[in-house]
Parts: C-alpha cells; sequence; structure tokens
C-alpha cells in the first residue's frame, strides 16, 4: 500500500512538472507587451509596486510584460531604438502620451504591432495605433458612490479638488454616484489652490487635482485620491486611490489594441492596505465588501 501511493505521488509530482514546464515554455516562448517608461516616475511609483503591477500583467496577459525605461525628454529616434532594442517584434507597446510622437513614428516603421499611446481626451485609431483615453465619468461615478459610502452618517460637505483645464472628475457622472447611494449632499467643487477653512466640517474629500494645501494639514475626513503616486506618499486619511498610469491600466490598454472600437479604459480603484493596523478600525463590519463592489460596477445607465 506504501508502494502504490508513493508511486501514486510521484506520478502526480512528474505530471505537474511536466504541465508548469510546458507552460513556461509557451509563457516565455510568446512575443512580450512592452510598456515605455521614465526613470521619475519608476521612482514615484514605487519600484516594488511596479514590480508587482509588472508581473500580475504577466500572469493575467500569459505573455512576459516588460519595462523599457527612458528620459522623459527622449525624442523620436531613442524610443524607436529603445523599444526595437527591447524586442524585434513585439506583441503590442504601451506609454503615457509624453512619448506620443516617437510612439507614432514607430507605428509608421513598424505597422505590424499595436502601438496605444494613453492620456488622449477621446480614443482615436489610425491603423495599428490607438490614442486611448482614461474613463473619467466611470471614475468620477465610483468616485461619486464611495464618497457617499464615507460619509453615511456624518455631517459635513463633500468636498471635490479639480481645476478647470485638468477635470478628472465628470462633474454630472459624480453627483449621479452620490444619488446611485441615496447621498442629497450636493458636493463642493474648488481648485486646490483656494484657501478653504472649514476643513473639520467635511464628510469626504475628493482630491483630483493639486490639494496640496489641504493634504498639508491634519484632518480625519476620509480622502478619494485620484493619483498613481507611490501610497507611501499618502495621509493617513486616504481611503481609495484612482490610478491611472499605464501600470495601472496596462491589462485593459493592451486588450483595447486589439478591439475594433473599444471603449476608454477605467482607472484602476484600489485601497491603500500599506497600513495593516488601521485595517480593522477602517473597515468595520461589510464596508470592505461594500467598496470593493462599489469601484468594481459599472455605470448605471
Amino acid at each position: 500500500m506504501k508502494s502504490l501511493k508513493r508511486s501514486f505521488f510521484l506520478f502526480v509530482l512528474a505530471s505537474f512538472t511536466v504541465a508548469l514546464a510546458v507552460a513556461g515554455g509557451i509563457f516565455f516562448s510568446r512575443p512580450p507587451a512592452l510598456v515605455l517608461s521614465d526613470l521619475s516616475f519608476d521612482v514615484l511609483y514605487g519600484p516594488w509596486r511596479g514590480l508587482l503591477r509588472q508581473a500580475e500583467a504577466s500572469l493575467r496577459l500569459f505573455r512576459p510584460v516588460k519595462k523599457v525605461v527612458l528620459a522623459e525628454n527622449a525624442g523620436s529616434e531613442m524610443v524607436i531604438f529603445a523599444l526595437e532594442d527591447a524586442s524585434s517584434h513585439p506583441w503590442a507597446v504601451l506609454a503615457p502620451y509624453r512619448y506620443a510622437r516617437g510612439l507614432r513614428d514607430y507605428a509608421e516603421q513598424h505597422p505590424e504591432t499595436p502601438v496605444v499611446v494613453l492620456g488622449g481626451r477621446e480614443n482615436i485609431r489610425e491603423g495599428q495605433l490607438l490614442s486611448l483615453a482614461v474613463d473619467t465619468r466611470l471614475d468620477s461615478y465610483r468616485a461619486g458612490r464611495s464618497a457617499a459610502f464615507f460619509s453615511r452618517g456624518k455631517e459635513g460637505e463633500i468636498l471635490v479638488f479639480q481645476e478647470e483645464r485638468d477635470f478628472p472628475v465628470n462633474r454630472d457622472a459624480f453627483l449621479a454616484g452620490l444619488r446611485a447611494e441615496d447621498c442629497d449632499v450636493n458636493p463642493l467643487y474648488m481648485s486646490g489652490y483656494t484657501d478653504y477653512t472649514g476643513y473639520d466640517k467635511l464628510s469626504c474629500v475628493v482630491v483630483g487635482s493639486n490639494a496640496q494645501t489641504f493634504l498639508s494639514r491634519s484632518n480625519a475626513a476620509p480622502v478619494i485620491l485620484f493619483s498613481w503616486l507611490d501610497p507611501v506618499f499618502f495621509p493617513e486619511n486616504v481611503r481609495l486611490v484612482f490610478d491611472d498610469s499605464p501600470w495601472g491600466v496596462s491589462v485593459e490598454a493592451f486588450r483595447a489594441a486589439f478591439e475594433a472600437g473599444g471603449d476608454p479604459v477605467p482607472s484602476d480603484a484600489f485601497l491603500p492596505f500599506g497600513r495593516i493596523e488601521q485595517a480593522g478600525r477602517i473597515w468595520q463590519g461589510d464596508g470592505l465588501k461594500k467598496i470593493k463592489a462599489i469601484v468594481k460596477e459599472g455605470f448605471a445607465q
């Protein structure tokens, strides 16, 4: 009996090893996806966080995802050289809008490779070149529902920081999100440079633009932050983050490259769990389950 069990165990172990080897062979034989980045972004995004996102994207796409690092002001020739040096026949390329000119030139020289430029106002496709927009309407709706959730049972304003020229928060969608959670509060919108004094009368704050004055103050109001910065830089009261960086939307962006039409992609909404000691106090009861459900849902038509 022991001999039979041992043989069966060895058979299972051998089968698993073979399956793993075959899967690994297929994985590494597939053309890589390339993500263009720069040193400043890598530092501010968080090196370990970037590596985790890279590994996650590789597993979800089941192919190697390679990071290509350049200077922020790299010209077209350097962009093309770096991408060609990383892979002669990549599966697809993704990069932020600041490299748009270089990516356009690369797409002209490599018409067989889908290229995604992240950060346009709307989705525009020219051959294999896709200018991909972030779905600010859906992000704003999810932020509105989340703000209503964080404000529940509290008195005070819901404050939204944003600039006219840089509108990550769609006001109509944000308001629709509040109302979807039966919140009848009308949010207060203001510039991040406004000297607001009623910080002690806030039930929730949404930061969609520069609000350094607010973030530097000691305040207990829950904060919803639109930012790709490493969460280690955030104040302790940041409860929800919308990350619209290339790493934040990489999988959806690569998939959009192969779709005929394609909608804008939503930001990656995540809960900054870096402060484990606060988790029990912040997410009591079914709060964690509720907020996860909110950020995963689409826009209510």
